[in-house]
């Protein structure tokens, strides 16, 4: 093991960025931490920052000085960059037999804890029976034309989010905490619901409380003439595209050195347009970067991949701090890295390690890595198990990770094919790459898609309603681009011949598998230059009534309009925000008022059996400056009629809503 590796004394200008955001990203986020836990506000958070990077140029100047200062001479302990070897024919056929058994007794219905059983054996038979040497891939040598070429797809990438537009009603809490850092940056951030003016009602989930992607949209807004929505939906996404490309071309580097632009390109065009459902990869990737949880998975995680492999490749410490970055970075972005972002690290240590006693330390000094979120884990430990929603009865227990796998991969074909991929993924790649790959698969094979650990998992560690996001640390879209060019790796072919294959593989997968386009109409999708990620008419909506009332005021509409209500500066608080919201608030609210409050969203939006006269007791009771109602109810004549009596004045109606808004003269609560 050398005690170098390249990225320590030369990398590519697209490698250096992706590093300058990990660690500025990080320290963003330990700002946030700190001031969260003493009950800062917006205020001190701007405040630590400006001093923060101040001290933070003052540091790269003379760290740069200093740099000038030496001469390196260390490239001779860096391996040079090899060639991989064609896969082995024997282990192909084998890995194409047994993937194609497995997924053909899956696609015929065959219980999981059988296919599970046959998918550990044909890991742990390939793992064992791979005598090879396990030579380093090094890494691949610089390429100003490749770099040129990267750089291109990263900013076409990146033009993207700025004209391709997917709303997620998400937004309505994600967006909300930006908006209200910005809006009463006296006020301490993360400690109390901002959605539904309800004075003292805690944070939602305790452990929102170590999310800082949202106070970064908020930090830009306050700071530029934009919105949060804005800065939320058009400034970062078209950042992040950027970091998006180039975080996994070193992902790609690393594994598959001189493969890798290949591998790349492959991969982000299975990451971007495969559009089948909302919970698939490509929807949470270029579609849904307005989100933190989504920056944590197309950015993150394939650098904490690359910082890990590096770190046990070479020991160097240079890539254990990056590691230690990537995952204070991931749990800022979401809560979910509490678990997923340790799990990950770990589990790129432990593919990328020599079976020696050399490789056992590197591993121990690794997992070291994970110090600060594990501690913060453990800290917020209590309050989320109690806050963990039982949704899981026996029987949909059982059938938990087929359940799952069905719901993210959504469409049949793709379901089958992705299937295949992961099967088979390993047998295309040889030396480094495929242990690399055979240990991570059969890692998470035995742990959280094990079915009888699957629920126990679910109930303790990801929370029931996010269990499909075991997904994301078993990275399919990787397998399954890097198994539509395995064509490439047949070095006996003619270059051309085999080219062509590989290209017409990939062509061929996106016309034929996905059943719904990532960029077609039937993906929920708009086209607009500088567009918002919004419904169009619920949004505007939205803004009629925020300009009409102002801030403080409670108002009552359907969800589909209230989602939009709280992504407003100055807006109005909503009766319910989202249904889901107010459900898990439940708890900290007096029975009554939850379902009083559900039943007047009901009453408006024309469901349920609720009669007219219960929102002539909600306007009283809740001070209603406006209500919105669906046109066309059966109980509309009714409602408008008590609306017009308690001195409401209809301000805007079409199809689908009307407005109504509560006449000064009658009085208001501000």
């Amino acid at each position: 093991m050398t005690n170098g590796s390249p990225s320590s004394f030369e990398s590519s200008r697209s490698e250096r960025c992706c590093d300058a955001f990990l660690i500025a990203y990080t320290v963003w986020t330990l700002l946030c931490h700190g001031v969260v836990y003493f009950r800062g506000t917006f205020h001190h958070l701007l405040g630590a920052a400006f001093v923060t990077l101040v001290a933070g140029i003052g540091f790269a100047w003379w760290q740069r000085k200093r740099r000038q200062s030496r001469v390196t001479t260390a490239w001779a302990n860096v391996p040079e960059p090899w060639e991989a070897p064609s896969p082995d024919r024997s282990v192909v056929i084998l890995g194409v037999v047994s993937a194609g058994m497995l997924t053909t007794l899956a696609s015929l219905g065959m219980s999981y804890s059988w296919i599970w059983m046959g998918t550990v054996l044909v890991f742990v038979g390939a793992l064992l029976s791979d005598r090879r040497p396990i030579l380093d891939p090094g890494s691949p040598e610089p390429s100003l034309v490749r770099e040129t070429v990267l750089w291109v797809i990263a900013l076409a990438v990146a033009a993207i989010p700025l004209f391709v537009h997917r709303w997620s009603a998400d937004d309505a809490y994600y967006v909300n905490i930006a908006v209200a850092a910005v809006d009463h940056p006296t006020s301490p951030i993360l400690q109390f619901d901002t959605l539904h003016g309800i004075a003292d009602l805690p944070i939602m989930y305790s452990v929102y409380k170590v999310n800082s992607f949202e106070l970064l949209a908020a930090a830009i807004a306050f700071l530029t003439p934009c919105t949060a929505l804005q800065a939320t939906h058009l400034v970062l996404p078209a950042l992040l595209a950027l970091f998006f490309v180039f975080a996994h071309a070193r992902w790609m580097k690393t594994l598959f050195s001189d493969r890798w632009f290949l591998a790349l390109v492959s991969v982000l065009a299975v990451m971007i347009f495969v559009g089948d459902g909302k919970r698939h990869f490509a929807n949470h990737t270029i579609l849904r970067l307005q989100e933190g949880k989504t920056a944590f998975l197309i950015i993150v995680l394939p650098l904490l991949i690359t910082h890990g492999v590096r770190f046990a490749r070479f020991r160097n410490p240079r890539d254990w701090w990056m590691l230690t970055a990537g995952q204070i970075a991931a749990i800022g972005m979401t809560s979910t890295a509490l678990w997923a972002a340790p799990l990950i690290a770990g589990l790129a240590l432990l593919g990328a390690i020599p079976w020696t006693r050399s490789g056992v330390a590197s591993l121990g000094l690794g997992v070291l890595s994970s110090a600060y979120v594990i501690v913060v884990a453990l800290f917020l430990r209590a309050d989320s198990v109690a806050e963990l929603q039982t949704i899981l009865t026996e029987e949909s227990a059982s059938t938990l990770v087929p359940d799952t796998w069905r719901l993210v991969m959504s469409g049949k074909l793709l379901s089958v094919t992705s299937l295949f991929a992961v099967l088979f993924g390993w047998a295309v790649v040889s030396g480094f790459a495929r242990r690399f790959w055979l240990v991570l698969s059969l890692t998470i094979t035995l742990t959280l898609l094990n079915p009888w650990a699957a629920p126990w998992v679910a109930r303790n560690i990801t929370g029931e309603v996010t269990y499909w996001r075991v997904f994301w640390v078993l990275p399919v879209p990787v397998l399954l681009g890097v198994t539509l060019i395995s064509f490439w790796s047949w070095r006996a072919v003619p270059l051309a011949f085999r080219g062509a294959l590989a290209l017409a593989c990939l062509v061929g997968f996106l016309i034929f598998i996905p059943e719904t386009p990532t960029f077609s109409d039937a993906n929920r999708k708009h086209l607009e230059f500088l567009g918002l990620k919004v419904a169009p008419r619920e949004f505007e909506v939205a803004e009629q009534i925020t300009q009409a009332v102002g801030p403080g005021n409670m108002v009552l509409t359907p969800v589909e309009v209230s989602t939009w209500i709280t992504t407003l500066h100055h807006h109005p608080f909503p009766l319910v925000s989202r249904t889901m919201y107010l459900d898990i608030q439940a708890r900290h609210l007096e029975p009554r008022d939850v379902e009083r409050r559900h039943g007047l969203v009901a009453l408006v939006s024309g469901a349920g059996s609720h009669p007219p006269t219960l929102l002539k007791k909600g306007i009283r009771e809740y001070d209603l400056a406006a209500v919105c109602l669906r046109t066309g109810i059966p109980t509309a004549v009714a409602l408008r009629r008590i609306l017009h009596d308690q001195g409401f004045q209809k301000l805007d109606s079409d199809k689908r809503y009307e407005t109504w808004i509560r006449s000064p003269r009658t009085g208001s609560s501000e």
